[in-house]
């Protein structure tokens, strides 16, 4: 009975480590990349910064992918921050129709939606050659608040976020 429940309990771990993607040793296709620029070129200063801490966080999470001086690494990322937009995304209405003197008050933004546009190069450190040129974009979404400066970092940072999975994602398709 208990090599059986041994057993079962042996076989339980294997299929969980097994479907959760464990493995032993380093990961296959080991790439070192180093972040050679970050030119903001926004009105919001606070945006290089975060993609900064945004990349550093996404190549924590991505196994395979490590951060290097540019002398070491295999891939260099330079990156251009040239737009940044907001739109309004959502509005509500404030007022019900008996209590308003006219309809140009009625409804107010309730969301808007953070657009930043930005060109990435990705070149090979060992012959220079060009691995990818293009445009990435990030979006974060921020509600009405009483402090609109937190929901704005919010959104930048959400913005962030989705510009350093998007250079990730060019790495890893360029390799």
């Amino acid at each position: 009975m208990s090599k059986s429940l041994l057993l079962l309990a042996a076989l339980s771990l294997l299929w969980l480590c097994a479907s959760c993607h464990y493995h032993a040793g380093r990961p296959s296709g080991r790439c070192t990349v180093c972040l050679e620029s970050v030119s903001n070129q926004t009105d919001e200063p606070a945006l290089g910064g975060q993609f900064r801490q945004a990349f550093q966080e996404a190549l924590y999470r991505h196994p395979g992918v490590t951060l290097q001086d540019s002398d070491q690494a295999s891939v260099s990322v330079s990156l251009r921050l040239t737009k940044l937009d907001s739109q309004s995304l959502a509005r509500a209405e404030l007022r019900g129709k008996n209590d308003r003197e006219d309809d140009s008050n009625a409804y107010q933004v309730v969301l808007h939606r953070l657009t930043v546009d930005g060109e990435l190069l990705l070149l090979r450190n060992s012959d220079g050659k060009e691995l990818f040129r293009g445009l990435v974009r990030g979006l974060g979404d921020m509600p009405r608040q009483a402090d609109r400066n937190i929901a704005l970092q919010a959104a930048i940072k959400q913005a962030a976020n989705d510009i350093a999975l998007q250079v990730l994602d060019h790495i890893h398709d360029a390799e």
